[in-house]
């Protein structure tokens, strides 16, 4: 079967790359090797309740706001429910076990809590305030102020990264603690390393408009599928790309499945992990270079993440999600009660999600291969378990646990998602590494999703966009996008 393009991976990034694709015309076809699009936000039903792996709430999708803006154009935007975070805490925030920072929505009524909480660091905090607007600005998909370089190579505004740019202007080391660590939870990079524009574009949206979906991310999924198909795409589910054909000019030709199909092409998008592309490119010394680049970079965090049946979930959860950071003595470096969704989807209830990020990596099922080592990995998962638990009994006394329903591992991530290790953001963007490209030794075949440019929905909706730009021409899609202004 031939097609004008492949693209490989059916999440959010390939699901909103090939619909822009095909809504202009382009013969596309989307390949997910799930039964079902997008796994990793995919809600599932387990002991009666809804558990939501991968999406608790995003942003920008106010009006005038990029993702605003987009969902409209892809024709979408109506079906969602929206539903605002908490106003006066959409995310609480504590470090070293002090009292919850809680964030309202609202940049300006950011700044105003955050100077109350340090008014040391008042000058500082209204200069980072100031350079968070400006950056969100700039990137902004209908901003006045786009450029064509801008948008396209997502640039670096700061080279420094979000430490080195904090304590440059002024800020005291537990903000800087408070501000690196609730980022990290968002884009899965340390202080350290973050460079300060991925900083500012990801917490500064969430700043401006936190927002969740009546019914989690089954309204966005099913919205983009639908909307793909009505346009002609041709999604294939179920289905594994086991190699990348290239021809001796090294331009992309096709895409191989398991099932021995070939899908013949010039134009190839890859929203898969990176490192996992890897496995399907030739095996020649042609790539040895390439694959060197890629695996130079690391792994943002991977989760254990548990899906708890509590009895009468008190108001602060609902719709407010609760960060812990720095947890020495349990083992973990942050645990996340995540946003609680009162809303009931085919009379069923929601699981409340408790995320953590374990301070030592989650040994992988490959070290017990045997048929006769399985119970010890079920019950090593099972002490990560009961130890997450007595954790967030800590930090959430007043949460009445009636048991656990389900527990997603870094494993149970990298098998249904087949991101490596179960990292949930892909690759670490990182101050130390050049930022990663779309480029590839590929003519034709290039890299989206959120190892590039910038993590989670919004991140790769606005990557899956300027990639559909550079294959439709930035012009035609540019205003075709600003007509929704």
């Amino acid at each position: 079967m031939k097609f004008d393009v492949v693209v490989i991976g059916g999440g959010v990034g390939g699901l909103t790359l090939a619909l822009l694709l095909a809504k202009h015309g382009k013969d596309v076809a989307l390949i997910e090797k799930d039964p079902q699009p997008a796994p990793l936000i995919r809600c599932f039903k387990q002991g009666g309740l809804w558990c939501a792996p991968g999406f608790h709430y995003t942003s920008s999708c106010g009006e005038g706001e990029p993702l605003f803006f987009l969902l409209n154009y892809l024709g979408i935007f109506d079906r969602l429910n929206l539903v605002p975070m908490n106003s006066t805490g959409f995310d609480r925030i504590s470090v070293d076990d002090k009292m919850p920072l809680e964030l309202p929505v609202g940049i300006d009524m950011v700044e105003d809590v955050l100077s109350s909480r340090f008014p040391g660091s008042r000058r500082a905090i209204a200069t980072y305030i100031t350079e968070v607007r400006a950056i969100l600005e700039m990137k902004s998909l209908v901003s006045e102020r786009l450029r064509e370089d801008s948008i396209f190579s997502m640039k670096r505004i700061h080279q420094a990264g979000l430490r080195e740019y904090l304590e440059s202007i002024g800020a005291e080391e537990e903000l800087i603690k408070l501000l690196g660590y609730y980022g990290e939870g968002l884009y899965g990079v340390g202080a350290e390393e973050a460079p300060f524009d991925l900083h500012a574009m990801t917490v500064g949206s969430y700043f401006q408009s936190p927002v969740t979906f009546r019914y989690n991310s089954h309204e966005l999924i099913q919205g983009l599928v639908d909307r793909f198909q009505d346009a002609g795409g041709t999604l294939f589910l179920g289905q594994e790309v086991v190699s990348v054909k290239a021809d001796d000019n090294r331009c992309f030709s096709g895409a191989s499945l398991a099932n021995g199909e070939l899908l013949e092409s010039s134009q190839c998008i890859s929203t898969v992990h990176p490192q996992h592309l890897l496995s399907l490119l030739p095996e020649t010394d042609a790539f040895v270079g390439y694959r060197t680049k890629i695996n130079n970079y690391e792994n943002t965090n991977s989760p254990l993440m548990l899906f708890i049946d509590v009895e009468n979930v008190p108001s602060e959860y609902i719709h407010s999600n609760l960060y812990s950071y720095h947890h020495p003595e349990t083992g973990y470096r942050n645990i996340g009660v995540l946003s609680y969704n009162p809303n009931h989807r085919e009379g069923s209830q929601h699981a409340l999600a408790v995320l953590s990020n374990p301070l030592e990596l989650f040994e992988p099922e490959e070290n017990y291969r045997l048929r006769s080592e399985r119970a010890l990995y079920e019950e090593y998962k099972a002490r990560e378990v009961d130890g997450l638990l007595e954790a967030v009994k800590t930090i959430a006394p007043n949460l009445k646990i009636r048991k656990v329903v389900a527990a997603a591992t870094p494993n149970t991530y990298q098998r249904y998602t087949g991101s490596i290790a179960g990292s949930i953001y892909g690759l670490k963007r990182s101050v130390q590494l050049p930022r990663l490209n779309g480029r590839t030794p590929i003519k034709g075949l290039r890299l989206a999703g959120q190892s590039v440019n910038y993590p989670g929905i919004m991140g790769v909706m606005m990557t899956s966009f300027v990639t559909a730009a550079r294959l439709l021409g930035v012009q035609q899609l540019f205003e075709d996008l600003r007509k929704c202004v």
